[in-house]
């Protein structure tokens, strides 16, 4: 009965079903996730991830968009969307998510130092 417990469960299935390599289920559990929980960068991300695995790089970019609009700053997001942007052959936005990610863990580093 508790909407996050029930988003947490679905999120779980998809990464089960994905590494069952049963895309269906893992794209309906991702997607009951995500309907329930819409502004969590990490389900994007997750389905983002099996979306890249499973070679449909553009879908993976559209859920890393998503989910860099909620959480600009999200490293491991701009990291896989570069590398989703190098296998479409796009050499330019993957090195600016590339760079940004690193400035960004500079920044964070830089923080962590004062």
């Amino acid at each position: 009965t508790d909407p996050r417990h029930a988003t947490q469960l679905h999120s779980r299935s998809g990464l089960a079903y994905m590494r069952a390599e049963d895309i269906t289920d893992a794209e309906k559990q991702y997607g009951i996730a995500l309907t329930l929980e819409p502004d969590d960068p990490d389900i994007w991300v997750d389905r983002a991830t099996e979306r890249a695995g499973n070679d449909n790089f553009w879908d993976a970019v559209s859920d890393l968009n998503h989910a860099l609009s909620i959480e600009p700053d999200f490293v491991d997001a701009l990291r896989l969307r570069g590398q989703c942007w190098l296998k479409l052959g796009n050499s330019k936005n993957a090195l600016a998510d590339f760079n940004l990610a690193e400035q960004i863990e500079a920044d964070e580093q830089a923080k962590k130092k004062k």
